[in-house]
């Protein structure tokens, strides 16, 4: 999550300079239940993580974990972190 509160998801792919790269996610409930469609439910017993940018709106960042949490993910965390100047 960047400070405004926005959803991202990294990329199978990396950049030139071999930093992740990342691809907005417009709706994180759609997201997550296309995520289960296609890799089944098991995957919602496997950890999720939201790093998320130590400025990100405290109201968003919950939001975001209920989203995950009502989707039916059981090991959902949040990570803050500094965002790289």
């Amino acid at each position: 999550m960047d400070a405004q509160g926005n959803t991202y998801r990294t990329l199978d792919e990396m950049g030139r300079d071999g930093q992740l790269l990342y691809e907005q996610i417009p709706n994180l409930s759609e997201h997550l239940q296309q995520a289960i469609t296609e890799k089944g439910p098991e995957i919602l017993k496997l950890p999720l993580r939201i790093d998320a940018d130590r400025k990100t709106p405290f109201q968003k960042a919950i939001d975001a974990l209920d989203t995950c949490k009502l989707a039916g993910f059981t090991n959902v965390g949040l990570k803050t972190r500094m965002r790289a100047e």
